[in-house]
Protein backbone atom coordinates (compact mmCIF):
# COMPACT_ATOMS: atom_id res chain seq x y z
CA UNK A 1 0.00 0.00 0.00
CA UNK A 2 2.76 2.10 1.25
CA UNK A 3 4.42 1.48 -2.83
CA UNK A 4 1.30 2.68 -4.54
CA UNK A 5 0.75 5.78 -2.09
CA UNK A 6 4.49 6.64 -2.91
CA UNK A 7 3.82 6.19 -7.22
CA UNK A 8 0.79 8.34 -6.82
CA UNK A 9 2.25 11.06 -5.00
CA UNK A 10 6.12 10.95 -7.72
CA UNK A 11 3.60 10.36 -10.57
CA UNK A 12 1.58 13.56 -9.12
CA UNK A 13 4.76 15.70 -9.02
CA UNK A 14 6.07 14.63 -12.50
CA UNK A 15 2.68 15.97 -13.92
CA UNK A 16 3.26 19.45 -12.02
CA UNK A 17 6.27 19.96 -13.31
CA UNK A 18 5.11 18.73 -16.98
CA UNK A 19 2.49 21.54 -16.52
CA UNK A 20 4.89 24.40 -15.52
CA UNK A 21 6.57 26.50 -18.02
CA UNK A 22 10.11 26.53 -18.60
CA UNK A 23 10.19 29.76 -20.68
CA UNK A 24 8.83 32.42 -22.01
CA UNK A 25 8.72 33.77 -25.81
CA UNK A 26 8.13 37.65 -26.46
CA UNK A 27 7.83 38.83 -30.31
CA UNK A 28 6.96 42.42 -30.69
CA UNK A 29 4.32 42.68 -32.91
CA UNK A 30 3.48 45.44 -35.94
CA UNK A 31 0.06 43.78 -36.69
CA UNK A 32 -2.14 41.54 -34.87
CA UNK A 33 -0.93 39.03 -37.56
CA UNK A 34 2.74 40.25 -38.13
CA UNK A 35 5.43 40.02 -36.08
CA UNK A 36 8.45 42.51 -36.04
CA UNK A 37 12.08 40.75 -37.61
CA UNK A 38 14.63 40.26 -34.72
CA UNK A 39 12.68 41.12 -32.12
CA UNK A 40 12.36 37.85 -30.27
CA UNK A 41 13.33 37.83 -26.78
CA UNK A 42 13.56 34.11 -24.14
CA UNK A 43 13.12 34.17 -20.67
CA UNK A 44 14.23 31.28 -18.96
CA UNK A 45 14.74 32.38 -15.30
CA UNK A 46 12.11 31.27 -13.32
CA UNK A 47 11.54 34.32 -11.86
CA UNK A 48 10.71 36.27 -14.70
CA UNK A 49 8.69 33.19 -15.83
CA UNK A 50 6.51 33.52 -12.66
CA UNK A 51 6.35 37.48 -13.08
CA UNK A 52 4.61 36.69 -16.61
CA UNK A 53 2.53 33.95 -15.54
CA UNK A 54 1.61 35.84 -12.14
CA UNK A 55 0.44 39.12 -14.34
CA UNK A 56 -1.79 36.45 -16.82
CA UNK A 57 -3.63 34.60 -13.75
CA UNK A 58 -4.02 37.97 -12.15
CA UNK A 59 -5.85 40.63 -14.74
CA UNK A 60 -9.15 40.76 -15.07
CA UNK A 61 -11.30 40.71 -17.65
CA UNK A 62 -13.04 43.71 -18.69
CA UNK A 63 -16.81 43.98 -20.47
CA UNK A 64 -17.46 45.22 -23.55
CA UNK A 65 -15.92 45.47 -27.36
CA UNK A 66 -12.71 44.82 -27.42
CA UNK A 67 -11.57 47.29 -30.63
CA UNK A 68 -7.75 47.88 -29.80
CA UNK A 69 -4.70 49.15 -31.50
CA UNK A 70 -2.65 46.87 -32.85
CA UNK A 71 -0.69 44.63 -30.05
CA UNK A 72 2.86 45.39 -28.57
CA UNK A 73 3.49 41.82 -27.82
CA UNK A 74 3.05 37.87 -28.83
CA UNK A 75 4.02 35.96 -25.41
CA UNK A 76 3.94 32.61 -25.15
CA UNK A 77 3.74 31.25 -21.45
CA UNK A 78 4.08 27.14 -22.03
CA UNK A 79 1.09 25.89 -24.93
CA UNK A 80 -1.13 29.25 -24.03
CA UNK A 81 0.03 32.53 -26.65
CA UNK A 82 -1.44 35.95 -25.75
CA UNK A 83 -1.17 39.35 -27.34
CA UNK A 84 0.46 41.87 -24.74
CA UNK A 85 -0.32 45.79 -24.50
CA UNK A 86 1.77 47.56 -22.50
CA UNK A 87 2.38 51.47 -21.80
CA UNK A 88 3.83 53.49 -18.48
CA UNK A 89 0.90 52.85 -16.62
CA UNK A 90 -1.54 50.08 -17.93
CA UNK A 91 -1.03 46.74 -19.45
CA UNK A 92 -3.39 45.11 -20.83
CA UNK A 93 -3.53 40.97 -22.48
CA UNK A 94 -6.01 39.08 -25.18
CA UNK A 95 -5.68 35.21 -25.89
CA UNK A 96 -4.96 34.75 -29.41
CA UNK A 97 -7.33 32.79 -30.12
CA UNK A 98 -9.65 34.84 -28.32
CA UNK A 99 -9.58 38.31 -29.85
CA UNK A 100 -13.71 39.55 -28.18
CA UNK A 101 -12.18 39.23 -24.63
CA UNK A 102 -9.41 41.58 -22.94
CA UNK A 103 -8.02 41.06 -19.41
CA UNK A 104 -6.59 43.80 -17.53
CA UNK A 105 -3.28 43.69 -16.02
CA UNK A 106 -2.70 44.67 -11.88
CA UNK A 107 -0.57 47.94 -11.95
CA UNK A 108 2.03 46.15 -9.80
CA UNK A 109 2.13 43.61 -12.90
CA UNK A 110 2.36 46.33 -15.29
CA UNK A 111 5.24 47.78 -13.59
CA UNK A 112 6.36 44.63 -13.36
CA UNK A 113 6.48 43.57 -17.09
CA UNK A 114 7.80 47.12 -18.49
CA UNK A 115 10.61 46.66 -16.14
CA UNK A 116 11.27 43.12 -17.62
CA UNK A 117 10.50 44.51 -21.43
CA UNK A 118 13.37 47.50 -20.78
Amino acid sequence: MRNIYSLTVLLFVLFLLGCTPNKVTVVEMESFSKEKQDTKKTFTEQSTIDDFTKAINEAQKRDGIADVAAPDYKIKVGTDAYFLWLSEDSGMIMYTNDKDTRYKLTDESTAKLNEIME
